[in-house]
């Protein structure tokens, strides 16, 4: 039971960490336009390369992993809703942009992500009109 217990507070303090590190350096790596860009309409492909294929799954895979640690985050130290937030955008899945576009109505999502790339030096995102 000890042994559970010591795990998870490893599991907490790891994902407490990479949160701290990892998700400021991703918003201040979204493009100040990709929500702009996310809501219009994009042509399908009609084929993939390999190396598409391959960064699409890596891409998911730590989107899930990412997505994985917010829920956790959401009972232990961290921050949780960005994480899941960052996840989502990572990944592929129906229904994908109608999610987003839920998400980033929310002001205090838009005024966290803002000020982290304010403190970077980054110019602030431009949201699509509600």
């Amino acid at each position: 039971m000890q042994s559970i217990i010591g795990l998870l507070a490893l599991l907490s303090l790891l994902t407490f960490i990479l949160s701290l590190l990892l998700l400021p350096y991703l918003i201040r790596r979204i493009p100040s336009d990709y929500f702009l860009k996310l809501s219009e309409e994009r042509p399908k492909l009609k084929g993939y390369s390999i190396k598409v294929l391959f960064l699409t799954l890596v891409r998911n895979i730590f989107g899930m992993l990412l997505f994985a640690a917010g829920i956790a985050m959401l009972f232990l130290p961290g921050q949780g809703l960005i994480t899941i937030f960052i996840a989502l955008l990572l990944m592929n899945f129906p229904g994908k942009r109608k999610l987003i576009t839920v998400l980033t109505r929310q002001k205090k999502v838009r005024a966290t992500m803002n000020w982290i790339r304010a403190k970077a030096g980054k110019k602030p995102i431009d949201w699509p009109s509600d």
